[in-house]
């Protein structure tokens, strides 16, 4: 009796190790997986601090001819990302230009990752102009980075009024308390202050390309 109760004590013993084993190997492959997303994300990080490293080590030649090609990039994002808005907007018309950004909400939120991958090549194109000058003259080629860094984050902060025109046709619950006019109406509101800021990046990247020619 003694006996059989001793076998049947070793046997909830191992079945309850079986469990801390199962539980504890479900412990560490949860922990393995997070610990992956964060060396892939460390990887995505590393590679574009690669990229600028890369462009600082390429003749002055390759260099020219890569910041031509992330600024070709930035001109298509950005004709590109005029062309989507303009299927968009019709001027004067609050109600057709909010029933066609309700209509293809996808299409609109394309133009506006369009927006800030014009933004983002734009800053590499200057970047590669910067180690291009920077053994000509450092300081006017800082100035030229700093002026155009100046222009990309005015532009960026312009985008956020297309997010916003999105957000108020968004149809949230705390939207209720306005009528569908007054939507309409903010909506275009926003977009038209996108359209008067659309010209406020250049008074900062204009003057930057001032001493490419001094």
């Amino acid at each position: 009796m003694h006996t059989s109760e001793q076998k049947k004590h070793l046997k909830n013993l191992k079945e309850g190790g079986s469990a801390l084993c199962l539980t504890c190997d479900c412990q560490i492959a949860i922990s393995l997986l997070a610990l992956s997303n964060v060396l892939e994300q460390l990887c995505i990080i590393m590679a574009g601090i690669d990229t600028i490293n890369r462009i600082s080590d390429l003749s002055p030649r390759k260099t020219a001819r890569m910041a031509g090609v992330f600024y070709l990039i930035f001109i298509i994002a950005t004709v590109l990302a005029t062309y989507i808005r303009g299927k968009f907007i019709v001027a004067g018309d609050a109600a057709a230009t909010a029933n066609n950004i309700v209509a293809s909400q996808g299409l609109f939120r394309v133009g506006f990752v369009t927006e800030l991958v014009s933004a983002v090549f734009f800053v590499l194109a200057a970047w590669a102009l910067y180690v291009l000058l920077k053994p000509v003259n450092k300081n006017l080629a800082l100035l030229f980075l700093l002026l155009n860094l100046g222009g990309v984050a005015v532009e960026c902060i312009n985008a956020l009024n297309l997010y916003a025109a999105l957000q108020v046709l968004s149809g949230a619950n705390y939207l209720s308390v306005f009528q569908t006019s007054q939507l309409q109406a903010m909506a275009m509101s926003s977009l038209n202050l996108y359209t008067n800021g659309f010209l406020l990046p250049r008074y900062f990247s204009a003057p930057g390309y001032f001493p490419l020619v001094t």
